[in-house]
C-alpha cells in the first residue's frame, strides 16, 4: 500500500477511478427523456442540427448530434450523456487542479511526514471533486439535456491547462487555452471571466510577484476581458459583415464574397507570418499565431449555423445565414438591454426615443436597411450609477420598494419634468436592492444552498418557508428563519430539504485560510475565480424581482472555486489538528473531511436523481392528444413550447399539429417560419408580409380609441387588410415624418364560417343554431373595470390577430391552458375546455352547467380516462419537484370539472370513474391534499360518497391549521412575505364555509368560520371596526371597507358572514 501510494501512478489511478465512479453515478441518475425549461429546446436543436439560441456553442450541438446516432432509441437520453461525460471530466479536471495545489502549499509546511503528503495531496483531490460532483447545482446540470455542463467543461479545461502550463511552460497547453477561447466566443462568453485568473498565474510565473504587480495584472486583464466580450467577439462577426456590405453592395459581387475575402486574407496572413517566425525563429510570434489561428478554427464552428440556417429548419433562432443576421445573432442576449454603469431607474421618465442602430436584411441580392433600433432617452438628471432598480413593470417595481425599503413620496428625490412631479430613487435605494436581492438573495443563496443546506424547492421570493438555505443546526436556523420544526409537514418532508452542518462551508473556509497563509498567489487565483463566477455575474445579470426560476446554474464556476477550498481544507484540518492528535491525526481528517462528500451524495441524491421522470414527455403529449387533426395550438411559457419541440420533432407524434408559441411570436424569425410546412403540419396563413414583422417595425402598434368609428365592430381580415396596404392614407405620420401601421378602431370581430367549422370538428350538426355570424372581441388589454389599461398592442398580439383572421375556421385553433388571460384577446366566452387545451368554438358561453358540458364533457371524459398518457405519475419513487406538484393542482381541477359536470348530466358511472382515477394518480402520499381537492371533495358528496368528501375536507382543514400554526411562529420580521399565503388559506377557508353552507353542515361550517375568524382576527386588526350584521346589508353597514386594499374587502365580508353565522348559531343553541 506505502509502495503503490508513493509510486507516480497512484495520483493517476486514484482520478481515473474518481473519473468512473462519478460517471456511473451520473448515468444512473441521469434525465432519461425530455423534461422542462430548456431540455426540449436543446434536444430538439442538437437532434435535427438546428439554429438553438446563442449561448449554445456551435461544437456542443455537433457533439450532441453525434451522440444522437448512437440512442438506440433513446435519444433524448443520449444527448444527456454528452452532459454527463463534460461534467464527469470537470471533476477530474478540478481533481487534477486541486492535486497541483495542494502539492505546492503541502511542500511548504514541513511539520508533515513524506507518506502523509502524498496521502493528504490525493485525499485534497478526491473530496475537492467528490464535493463539486455531488453538491446541488452541479449535480443537476451533470444529467440535463442542457449546454451549461459542457460550457463549464470546455472553461475549468482553461483553467486546468494553465496550471499545467505552469508546471511545464510547455506552449502547446496556450495552444489549447486559445482553442477553448474560441468554442466560448460562440457561446457563453461570459465565461470567459477566467481569463484574469489565468493572467495572475502568468504574470507570477514569468515574473516577480509584487502588490503592485498582481494589482496592475488583475486591473489589465480584467480591462482586455471586458475588450474581448464587449468589442472583439462581437466586432469579428460586424467586420465580416462590413466586407460583404463592400463586396455585395458595392461591387454588386455575390453574397458571401466579402465573408471569403476576409477569411482568405486571414488565412494568407497566418500562413505568412507562420512561415516568417518559423525562419526567424521568433517562437513567441510563432505561439501567438498558431493561438490565433486555433482561436479561428474554433470560432469557424459557428459557420455549422450559418449552413444549416440556409435550410430554415423549424427552429432557427435569428436565422443566422448570412453575415449581418449572424452578428446580430451573436450579439443577440438576453442582458444586454439592462444598465450596468449608468442609467434609469423604474420611475425616470423616457423625454425622447431616437433612431441608433441600423437594421439590415438581404433583398435583391444585396443588403438594404429599412429600419433602425429605436432607444428610449431618459431625464439624464434621474439617472445614476450603478443602476440596479431599473425595471418599469408594476410587478417589479413593487418588489423594489419591498427589497429596496423604498417609500415613495418620503425617501426619494423628486424631480419635476415637463409639468410632472417624478419621484425618483436614490443610489442608496440600488445599492439595497443590489445586496439585499442580487448578491444575498440571487447569488449569496444558491452558494448556501450547494455547501450549507436547502429548506425546500418551493420557488420563493424572500418568504421564511419558502426556497431559504438552512444548515440543519436548530438554533442557528431559528434565528435566521424561525423555528424549522414548526413548518407544515408538506415542506417539512420535502425531498430538496438538505442539510450539510456547515461542514462543506467551513472545511472551504479552513482551506482558503490555508492557501492565504502559504501560497498568496493561489489565493488571488482562487478568489479572482470565485468572484468572477459569482459576485461579478450578479452584477452584470442586474436581475429583476421575480424570476420565472432559480438561476443557481449560472453561478456553477463560483461554486467550483469554492469547492477547490474544500479540497485544501483537508490539509488545513490536518494542521489544525496535528497539535492535539499528533498519533492518529491522518485518519481523524480522512474521517472528517470524508464526511463532507458522503453527506452531499446522501442529501442530495433523492432530488437530484432524475431517472425515470417522464412528466413533460406525458405532459406535452396530452397536450397534443387535446387537438383535432391539422390545429394550431397557441402556447406560452418555455415549458408549454420546448417539451412540444421534442415529442413533435424527435419522437414525430402529433406533427400535423401546429404548435405556436405567443411568446415567440414577437421574433421576426419565428413568424417567419411559421410560413413553412413543417413536417405534417401546413403553413400557417399570414395576410402581412415578412417586411411588416421585421426587427424594429411594428413592436408596438396605437390603437384609435377615440373616433367616430371607434364604438363600431371591424371585420378582422378588413384590419389585416389596412395594415398591409402601402396606402399612406392608411398610414399615421409621426413628427419625424415617417409613417406608421396603426389600427383605427379598438372593437373587432372575427367572422364565422359554418360550413369550414363543421368540415374542421370545431362544430357539430347538433350545433350549428346556436352558432354566431361573428365573434366581437378586443386585442387591448383592459383593467377589471373594463376601462381600457393601453392603447397600444405588441409585435406579438398583432401576429395572433393576422392568424385568426386567415385562419378561416379550416383549422381548430386552441389555447394552451397555462396561457396568461392577458393573451387570450378577450376571447374567454368562446373558448371551451377539452382539457388541457381550450377550443375556440363559434358558441358564446352561456354560463349555465347543463350548456357547458353538452359542449366539452365528452371529450374531457374521453382524454383524461382514455386517450391521455399517465405512465409518469403510476411510476414509483420518481423525484416530484414543485412544478409538477402546481402540475398536478391543475390536473385535479380538470378532473373535478369534469366529475362534476358528468353528474349535472346525470352520468353517475362516469363521474365515479373520474374520481376514482383521480385519486389514483394523484395520492395524499404523493401530493398532499390543497384547495383543489375542495372540489373532489363536493363531487363526492355529490355522488353520495359522504364519507370520502369528510375525510379529504378534514385533510384540508388541518393542513390549514398546520400553517397557521407555522404562521403564528413565524419572526415579526418576515410577516409581511407571508401575506399573499395567508390569503390563500384564508381563501381556501371561506371556500371551506360556502361548501359546508352549500350542503348544509352546520358542523362543518361553524368549525371553518371559527378557524377562519380568529385567523383573520389575528391578521387584521380592521376586523375591530367590522359591524356585524347581515351579509346583505354589509356594503351599506360597512362602506369603509371597500377602501382597503387588494383582497382585503373580500375577507372582510366573509369574515362578517362567518362571525354573523357563529352569532345565530349561539342564539339558537342557547
Amino acid at each position: 500500500m506505502i509502495s503503490f501510494l508513493n509510486s507516480k501512478y497512484s495520483i493517476r489511478i486514484c482520478g481515473l477511478c474518481i473519473w468512473v465512479f462519478v460517471t456511473l453515478i451520473y448515468m444512473f441518475s441521469a434525465e432519461t427523456s425530455v423534461d422542462f425549461w430548456e431540455s426540449g429546446h436543446t434536444i430538439v436543436a442538437a437532434y435535427g442540427l438546428q439554429i438553438p439560441n446563442a449561448a449554445t456553442p456551435p461544437l456542443y450541438i455537433l457533439i450532441a448530434r453525434l451522440f444522437s446516432l448512437f440512442s438506440f432509441g433513446n435519444v433524448a437520453y443520449s444527448i444527456t450523456l454528452v452532459s454527463v461525460f463534460a461534467a464527469s471530466l470537470t471533476v477530474v479536471c478540478l481533481y487534477s487542479t486541486v492535486i497541483f495545489i495542494a502539492h505546492s502549499v503541502i511542500q511548504r509546511i514541513t511539520s508533515i511526514e513524506q507518506l502523509h503528503k502524498t496521502i493528504l495531496v490525493i485525499l485534497s483531490g478526491s473530496i475537492a471533486s467528490l464535493s463539486l460532483a455531488f453538491s446541488h447545482t452541479f449535480w443537476n446540470i451533470a444529467t440535463q439535456s442542457s449546454p451549461h455542463a459542457f460550457t463549464l467543461c470546455i472553461v475549468v479545461c482553461i483553467l486546468w491547462a494553465m496550471f499545467r502550463w505552469e508546471q511545464s511552460q510547455n506552449n502547446r497547453w496556450i495552444l489549447l487555452i486559445a482553442f477553448a477561447i474560441g468554442i466560448l466566443a460562440t457561446g457563453n462568453s461570459l465565461y470567459l471571466l477566467i481569463l484574469p485568473a489565468c493572467a495572475v498565474l502568468y504574470y507570477c510565473k514569468k515574473y516577480t510577484f509584487t502588490r503592485i504587480g498582481i494589482i496592475i495584472v488583475i486591473f489589465v486583464s480584467f480591462v482586455i476581458t471586458a475588450l474581448i466580450i464587449g468589442y472583439i467577439i462581437p466586432g469579428i462577426s460586424y467586420m465580416l459583415f462590413l466586407s460583404e456590405l463592400l463586396f455585395v453592395n458595392k461591387f454588386s459581387l455575390p453574397q458571401h464574397f466579402g465573408v471569403f475575402i476576409i477569411c482568405f486574407v486571414v488565412l494568407a496572413l497566418i500562413i505568412i507570418g507562420l512561415y516568417y517566425s518559423h525562419i526567424r525563429a521568433k517562437y513567441l510570434l510563432n505561439t501567438a499565431i498558431l493561438s490565433f489561428l486555433l482561436f479561428c478554427i474554433a470560432y469557424s464552428s459557428l459557420t455549422v449555423f450559418v449552413i444549416r440556417s440556409q435550410a430554415n429548419p423549424p427552429i432557427d433562432y435569428k436565422n443566422p445565414e448570412h453575415a449581418y443576421s449572424l452578428f446580430r445573432y451573436i450579439t443577440d442576449s438576453q442582458h444586454t438591454n439592462k444598465p450596468l454603469w449608468f442609467g434609469q431607474s423604474y420611475a425616470s421618465p423616457v423625454v425622447e426615443v431616437q433612431e441608433s442602430t441600423p437594421l439590415y436584411t438581404f433583398e435583391q441580392n444585396r443588403y438594404v436597411t429599412n429600419n433602425c433600433i429605436h432607444k428610449p432617452i431618459y431625464a439624464r438628471e434621474t439617472q445614476t450609477l450603478f443602476p440596479r432598480v431599473w425595471s418599469s413593470q408594476s410587478l417589479h417595481v413593487q418588489e423594489y420598494v419591498k427589497w429596496a425599503q423604498i417609500e415613495p413620496e418620503k425617501n426619494t428625490n423628486a424631480y419635476y419634468i415637463n409639468g410632472i412631479t417624478y419621484h425618483i430613487p436614490t443610489f442608496l435605494h440600488h445599492l439595497k436592492f443590489f445586496i439585499s436581492y442580487q448578491c444575498n438573495y440571487m447569488y449569496v443563496r444558491y452558494l448556501m444552498w450547494n455547501f450549507v443546506g436547502q429548506q425546500n424547492d418551493i420557488i420563493g421570493n424572500g418568504e421564511p418557508h419558502k426556497g431559504n438555505w438552512i444548515s440543519g443546526i436548530p438554533f442557528f436556523d431559528s434565528l435566521r428563519l424561525g423555528p424549522q420544526d414548526s413548518l407544515p409537514d408538506v415542506l417539512q418532508n420535502n425531498k430538496a430539504r438538505n442539510t450539510y452542518f456547515f461542514i462543506p462551508f467551513l472545511l472551504a473556509i479552513a482551506g482558503f485560510i490555508l492557501v492565504i497563509m502559504y501560497h498568496k498567489r493561489y489565493a488571488i487565483v482562487i478568489t479572482l475565480v470565485f468572484v468572477c463566477g459569482g459576485g461579478l455575474l450578479a452584477w452584470y445579470f442586474n436581475y429583476t424581482p421575480l424570476q420565472a426560476r432559480e438561476r443557481d446554474y449560472e453561478f456553477v464556476l463560483s461554486f467550483y472555486a469554492f469547492s477547490m477550498c474544500i479540497g485544501l481544507g483537508v490539509v488545513s484540518l490536518y494542521v489544525l489538528l496535528y497539535q492535539y492528535f499528533s498519533k492518529h491525526i491522518l485518519y481523524i481528517s480522512i474521517a472528517i473531511s470524508g464526511l463532507c462528500p458522503v453527506l452531499l451524495y446522501a442529501q442530495n441524491y433523492d432530488d437530484c436523481n432524475k431517472s425515470g421522470r417522464l412528466f413533460a414527455h406525458d405532459f406535452s403529449k396530452n397536450l397534443l392528444t387535446t387537438c383535432k387533426p391539422n390545429s394550431l395550438l397557441f402556447s406560452d411559457s418555455d415549458n408549454d413550447t420546448y417539451p412540444l419541440w421534442y415529442i413533435q420533432q424527435v419522437e414525430k407524434y402529433r406533427t400535423d399539429v401546429r404548435g405556436i408559441s405567443v411568446s415567440l411570436l414577437s421574433t421576426d424569425w419565428y413568424i417567419s417560419s411559421l410560413r413553412q410546412q413543417n413536417y405534417a403540419s401546413n403553413p400557417v396563413l399570414l395576410g402581412l408580409s415578412d417586411s411588416s414583422y421585421r426587427l424594429g417595425t411594428n413592436e408596438h402598434v396605437f390603437v384609435l380609441t377615440h373616433s367616430p368609428l371607434s364604438h363600431l365592430f371591424y371585420p378582422i381580415q378588413d384590419i389585416i387588410r389596412i395594415l398591409a396596404s402601402p396606402n399612406q392614407e392608411y398610414k399615421a405620420k409621426l413628427p419625424n415624418g415617417k409613417y406608421v401601421d396603426y389600427i383605427p378602431v379598438p372593437n373587432i370581430v372575427l367572422p364565422v364560417n359554418i360550413t369550414h367549422a363543421l368540415e374542421s370538428g370545431v362544430l357539430s350538426a347538433t350545433d350549428t343554431s346556436r352558432a354566431v355570424q361573428g365573434i366581437p372581441f378586443t386585442p387591448l388589454q383592459l383593467n377589471s373595470d373594463g376601462s381600457i389599461r393601453d392603447t397600444v398592442i405588441t409585435k406579438s398580439t398583432l401576429a395572433m390577430l393576422d392568424i385568426l383572421a386567415h385562419m378561416s375556421w379550416v383549422r381548430p385553433l386552441y389555447f394552451s391552458s397555462s396561457v396568461n388571460s392577458d393573451q387570450l384577446l378577450h376571447l374567454q366566452n368562446y373558448l371551451y375546455s377539452h382539457g388541457l387545451a381550450h377550443l375556440l368554438t363559434p358558441i358564446e358561453f352561456s354560463g349555465t352547467q347543463e350548456f357547458e358540458t353538452q359542449l366539452q364533457l365528452d371529450a374531457i371524459y374521453s382524454n383524461l380516462l382514455h386517450e391521455y398518457t399517465w405512465e409518469a405519475f403510476e411510476q414509483k419513487n420518481v423525484y416530484i419537484d414543485d412544478y409538477i406538484r402546481l402540475q398536478v393542482m391543475q390536473y385535479r381541477n380538470m378532473f373535478a370539472q369534469a366529475a362534476q359536470a358528468c353528474i349535472q348530466s346525470n352520468q353517475k358511472e362516469k363521474a365515479i370513474e373520474l374520481l376514482q382515477k383521480c385519486m389514483q394518480l394523484f395520492p395524499k402520499s404523493e401530493f398532499p391534499y390543497d384547495f383543489t381537492m375542495i372540489d373532489i371533495a363536493k363531487a363526492y358528496q355529490q355522488i353520495g360518497e359522504k364519507d370520502v368528501s369528510q375525510l379529504i375536507v378534514n385533510e384540508v382543514i388541518m393542513r390549514i391549521e398546520n400553517n397557521v400554526l407555522y404562521y403564528r411562529t413565524a419572526p415579526k420580521k418576515f410577516q409581511k412575505s407571508l401575506n399573499s399565503d395567508i390569503e390563500q388559506d384564508i381563501g381556501v377557508l371561506i371556500q371551506l364555509f360556502e361548501y359546508a353552507i352549500e350542503i348544509g353542515d352546520e358542523r362543518l361550517a361553524q368549525k371553518n368560520a371559527r378557524i377562519a375568524t380568529m385567523f383573520i382576527e389575528e391578521y387584521y386588526s380592521f376586523t375591530r371596526q367590522i359591524s356585524v350584521c347581515l351579509p346583505q346589508e354589509f356594503q351599506s353597514a360597512n362602506m369603509w371597507v371597500y377602501q382597503l386594499q387588494g383582497n382585503l374587502p373580500y375577507i372582510a365580508y366573509w369574515y362578517n358572514s362567518m362571525k354573523y353565522f357563529m352569532m345565530q348559531n349561539q342564539i339558537q343553541n342557547f
